[in-house]
């Protein structure tokens, strides 16, 4: 209710405050009948809480500065504080709801672990603007007035600041070389090491066991190959007689040999991964319900007492089904990315045209996604690290915090182009990114650090997924600065002077 109130009350057109109602209004709806379907708390669905912390940082970091710009044009605390609220609120609506619009997706294509992960980080969104646009402001407006307040290097105000005037577009050359080699390098490796898919994505089986007493990885690994060893003796011991003399093999035979094969346990493909004291997760070929209970029984004979915590099972068609829903849902975010950008951004002088701004982004995001891609290539080959629906789950997220990153900078120069003559859009892009500089290394080290905290404290099974959410935050703060305003210049520069 105060967010709609929020949206009523503020500046913005008839079509916005329109828009913004929409999107409020579908988030109750979606949390209305999700509420009542249930929702299982996941360790990916903590992780997308944790997120969300830094997410809320980022919303209060983007008011922050904007008060501290109306502070140093000599306003006081609480006209700064209205007005950067003010300031702040398109670029807190915007790129919060890109991130919405991709857990909506997220939501509607993944599975239950995606779903926990979408629904608690689409949670943390929606509570952190509350409290951003509500709480923050409350707390602020007590503190001014206090004497406190009086003492403006407390709200991080200098005197004599040296005003950053980093020449971004200038070197832009650089960072345009630096994002081709590792693209390129990133697009080698996936050809030439290949996707290690998981075996949410081309079938298999994953187990969980927990042991009471000490034991290592490497005993568990002897001791599930000497199963499948075992188990292919027993099944070459079995003979069964097909057809006799010249009578050929009645389809029922035939029928019975193709059972008696897939029956077979096939332990041809094993990774064992640690996932706590005495706690490992073992992934391997697909395991018929059978194939199970045999691999059980030779494994309690040849191991401590163990709890199977966990059985999972997958067919190849029904990977096959999750990777085409993972790409589907991969494309219709891009697409409904560029629509919410062009509406966001229309206001933008016709010169520059807000289609630039949507693809901008896309390009840029489709250049972090390729170069983690890369990244766990490489992994996958030398580690043996698998790519499965939680690294789809990642990618997708980066879906919407990159575009979530790239709407403040973009922001920021929307204002600056609104106001401004455009016969030097690259000083215009130089100033928007200086004064946005601050807010995006603050951002970024406070949900990497976030991150950090996870990739050291949390569960095994997660790890790799909280690595990619890591190495997205920091490419995608790296080509929100390096790549996405610079590409909008120079496609912007070479429209105007054809004009």
């Amino acid at each position: 209710f105060i967010l709609i109130v929020k949206i009523v009350n503020n500046k913005d057109s008839g079509w916005e405050k329109f828009l913004s109602f929409i999107l409020a209004f579908a988030g109750f709806i979606f949390f209305t009948f999700l509420l009542k379907a249930g929702v299982v708390l996941t360790l990916a669905g903590i992780a997308g809480l944790i997120i969300s912390f830094g997410m809320a940082v980022d919303a209060n970091v983007l008011i922050f500065e904007r008060i501290k710009d109306e502070l140093k044009e000599g306003k006081t605390l609480n006209n700064a504080i209205d007005a950067g609220f003010d300031r702040a609120w398109s670029a807190i609506r915007d790129s919060n709801f890109s991130s919405l619009i991709t857990c909506a997706i997220l939501f509607s294509f993944g599975s239950s672990i995606i779903r926990g992960f979408a629904f608690n980080l689409a949670a943390g969104i929606l509570v952190s603007m509350f409290t951003a646009i509500t709480i923050t402001k409350i707390l602020l407006q007590g503190f001014a007035s206090t004497k406190m307040s009086e003492n403006l290097k407390l709200l991080g105000v200098r005197e004599n600041t040296k005003v950053l005037s980093f020449d971004f577009i200038g070197k832009s050359k650089i960072w345009f070389s630096v994002s081709g080699a590792a693209f390129i390098a990133a697009i080698l490796a996936i050809f030439v090491f290949g996707l290690n898919l998981g075996i949410d994505f081309k079938g298999g089986s994953l187990l969980a066991f927990k042991f009471d007493e000490q034991i290592t990885k490497e005993q568990v690994e002897t001791a599930i190959k000497e199963a499948g060893a075992e188990a292919s003796k027993n099944s070459q011991g079995t003979v069964v007689a097909v057809g006799a003399m010249d009578i050929p093999p009645s389809t029922a035979d035939e029928k019975n040999l193709k059972n008696l094969d897939e029956e077979k346990l096939n332990l041809s493909s094993i990774n064992v991964l640690t996932s706590g004291a005495n706690q490992f997760i073992i992934k391997t070929n697909y395991l018929t319900p059978q194939n199970h209970d045999q691999l059980l029984k030779i494994l309690k004979g040849k191991l401590p007492k163990f709890q199977e915590t966990r059985f999972t099972t997958i067919g190849p068609t029904i990977g096959k089904t999750l990777l085409n829903k993972a790409i589907v849902a991969g494309i219709i975010s891009i697409l409904m990315i560029v629509i919410y950008l062009y509406i966001a951004f229309r206001k933008i002088p016709k010169e520059i045209s807000p289609w630039r701004f949507g693809a901008s982004a896309i390009v840029t995001l489709i250049h972090d996604v390729v170069i983690i891609i890369g990244i766990f290539a490489v992994l996958g080959k030398f580690m043996g690290v698998e790519m499965d629906a939680l690294f789809a789950t990642a990618m997708l997220t980066l879906f919407g915090y990159s575009v979530n990153d790239r709407i403040v900078i973009f922001d920021r120069l929307r204002e600056t182009l609104t106001r401004s003559s455009l016969d030097n859009v690259k000083e215009i892009a130089n100033k928007a990114l200086n004064d946005t500089l601050a807010r995006s290394i603050n951002t970024s080290i406070s949900i990497v650090l976030t991150m950090f905290a996870i990739l050291i404290f949390g569960d095994a099974s997660i790890f790799y997924f909280v690595l990619a959410l890591t190495l997205g935050v920091v490419i995608a703060g790296y080509s929100s600065v390096f790549i996405a305003a610079p590409l909008i210049v120079y496609w912007s520069a070479k429209k105007l002077n054809k004009n």
